[in-house]
């Protein structure tokens, strides 16, 4: 597995310095939760990156990395669609492990993410962003996917009643093999949180259409030992003290006793839950 520290400190170091011009408004954003519409607001985008891009591209690396020993020697190219992408750091987790294998990638969100302007420039042309609804899908249009995504976004894709049609447009492909790869928004513990019981809507789909799997469906993972921190588990990660984000005003203001800004990024596996499946047609 390839963990791109150089790449990860250009990310943060960009990202921070845009968030730091922006003193005045933190206040705005103290309150706000990963969830929803609160993504459309840029402010609270980069302030999301800085906190878990890190983390969540250490774990979309270690999915890259187990549909890589998959796949390898048996595809030359994947067609990859990621859904509810955001700031795609699952593109760059397969940029950088798919050794070998080419691909293409369409990132779907139904936020604009105009803090993509702060990644470095993709220099390749296998990768493109849509506006993300799943209602807008139609039965055909995820034919040519070979590697689904589902970037911590299932839930709000449920939440948003999308995802059973979006399960039926997958479903109807004429593949005889696909993959997903997901990651769920963890509650912290051991236990397999609930957001990963949505993806059984997507698995009863691909049932109904003659797929089946051997992987669990109903086990996620995550690497290293409970609550072990991120750099034991890959020794290049590394989150420089210098890219924290504190603030000269704590604890001048009641909003300062929840504030959500001043809060330190993701730095161990409590909130690290993936699991790779592959379904073929009976």
């Amino acid at each position: 597995m390839i963990y791109n520290a150089q790449f990860v400190n250009e990310v943060l170091e960009n990202f921070h310095n845009s968030f730091m011009a922006k003193k005045r408004r933190w206040c705005d954003i103290a309150s706000i939760e990963p969830e929803g519409s609160n993504y459309k607001k840029k402010l609270y985008q980069l302030l999301y990156t800085l906190r878990y891009f890190p983390a969540y591209y250490l774990e979309y690396c270690v999915l890259a990395d187990a549909l890589r020993q998959r796949v390898s020697g048996k595809y030359n190219n994947l067609n990859v669609a990621s859904f509810g992408c955001g700031i795609c750091p699952d593109y760059y987790a397969l940029k950088d492990n798919l050794a070998g294998v080419k691909f293409q990638y369409v990132g779907y969100d139904r936020c604009e993410w105009s803090s993509q302007k702060y990644l470095p420039e993709i220099s390749s042309n296998n990768f493109s962003f849509e506006f993300f609804t799943t209602d807008s899908f139609e039965l055909g249009d995820l034919d040519d996917v070979d590697v689904f995504v589902f970037p911590k976004s299932i839930g709000d894709i449920a939440a948003g009643d999308g995802l059973e049609h979006l399960a039926n447009v997958i479903a109807s492909t004429k593949k005889e093999k696909i993959f997903f790869l997901n990651s769920y928004v963890s509650n912290g513990s051991e236990n397999m949180s609930s957001n990963a019981g949505y993806f059984n809507v997507v698995h009863n789909a691909l049932e109904s259409e003659g797929f089946i799997t051997s992987d669990k469906v109903s086990t996620a993972q995550y690497k290293g030992k409970f609550g072990a921190g991120l750099r034991s588990i890959e020794y290049n990660f590394c989150y420089p003290e210098k890219f924290l984000i504190t603030c000269d005003n704590q604890g001048t203001k009641t909003l300062c006793g929840h504030c959500g800004v001043v809060k330190r990024p993701v730095m161990t596996n409590r909130f690290m839950e993936y699991q790779i499946l592959e379904y073929v047609r009976e």
